[in-house]
């Protein structure tokens, strides 16, 4: 068994392909609402405490031994509300709710002014307090962790800007109206995460849960999210790492995500079968999940936490192909038994493989 690493030297590791002390952990897909659940906050409260709540956050993702610290918290819709969309963040243990800021687009077309979006996330109060929770975040951990920035991926961030209901009823009528829209989510989502990663993010996790095989065919996928998320891609250049997560199934996803070579990993949720989601990404692209984040993680016990862990581990080996994480975020009310017993799981499959 190799030595034992930091979760720096372990995830660095795992992204080179290289031997690994035990499977990655990452309990949290983003850990905001868990969190505000367990404190009895809101989002409101947090940025409004006197350091971000920085102290809280690092010591909760350390004390569950996640092996990525996860920053701007709550907020990975955060920039819409600096273009405009209403925000609501005082809901005590509950996620921020956004409300669309473009209305009837088909028929009234909103002017989407490239130019000003750096401008307007500058001059976002909230913003700015999520690139100083961030620089915070990055000096407590900067030895041991590397520090992740969730954000809205473009097709998902339309589906605010419009309306979910909205933003379908395009995709059947209106479909010549979204590329623009698609376009200019690029735009907001890549100057969003340069500045996270100017202000001390190592790692963007892209979340498209509207990217979903549950909501839209794989042909719409091909071409209304997939080339956007090229199209991010190409445009985050102050960070070398992304994450990516989509919701439900998205197994058919995978051929064109693994050609994204900026993607290091793909979060996938529990509906999705661990060994053919691992079969399909090869060596191309890391797996993250994908523990039952209901059914397991908030209803079962730590048993069953560990013993659905360890069977994730023994079915990806020590390869490094694998993060342990739930297949979505944690819900308000998992108990902290439940989450530490996945590191633990990870930790003895390790002893097991390197005693054999």
């Amino acid at each position: 068994m190799l030595k034992e690493m930091t979760p720096k030297e372990r995830i660095n590791a795992a992204f080179a392909g290289e031997p690994i002390d035990h499977i990655p952990v990452t309990p949290f897909l983003e850990g905001g609402v868990w969190l505000m659940a367990r404190e009895n906050m809101s989002f409101n409260d947090l940025y409004k405490m006197d350091d971000l709540g920085v102290n809280m956050i690092v010591d909760a993702f350390l004390s569950m031994k996640s092996d990525l610290v996860m920053c701007g918290l709550g907020c990975w819709l955060g920039w819409l509300e600096a273009i405009g969309c209403p925000i609501d963040m005082n809901r005590i243990g509950s996620p921020i709710e956004m409300s669309p800021c473009f209305i009837d687009v088909a028929k009234n077309p909103p002017l989407l002014d490239k130019s000003s979006i750096r401008a307007q996330l500058e001059n976002s109060g909230l913003v700015q307090k999520m690139m100083q929770q961030t620089r915070e975040i990055k000096k407590s951990v900067a030895q041991t962790h590397h520090v992740v920035f969730p954000i809205v991926a473009p097709f998902s961030a339309v589906s605010i800007m419009v309306g979910m209901n909205e933003l379908m009823l395009l995709l059947a009528e209106a479909p010549e109206v979204v590329p623009d829209l698609c376009d200019y989510a690029v735009e907001c989502c890549s100057e969003m995460a340069n500045m996270a990663c100017e202000n001390g993010a190592d790692i963007v996790l892209l979340s498209d849960p509207v990217a979903s095989a549950n909501l839209i065919s794989l042909a719409m996928y091909e071409k209304f999210a997939a080339p956007y998320l090229d199209k991010v891609l190409e445009k985050i250049d102050k960070c070398d790492d992304v994450l990516l997560h989509i919701c439900g199934k998205a197994l058919d996803r995978i051929p064109s995500i693994k050609q994204m070579k900026k993607i290091k990993g793909f979060s996938i949720d529990s509906v999705i079968d661990l060994k053919q989601a691992l079969d399909a990404a090869g060596q191309d692209l890391i797996i993250i999940g994908n523990v039952d984040p209901i059914g397991i993680m908030l209803q079962g016990t730590a048993e069953d936490v560990y013993r659905e862990t360890y069977k994730c581990a023994e079915i990806a080996g020590m390869d490094g192909r694998l993060f342990l994480m739930p297949g979505c975020d944690l819900a308000a009310g998992t108990k902290e038994e439940n989450i530490l017993a996945m590191t633990k799981a990870s930790l003895d499959y390790a002893a097991k493989a390197s005693a054999k």
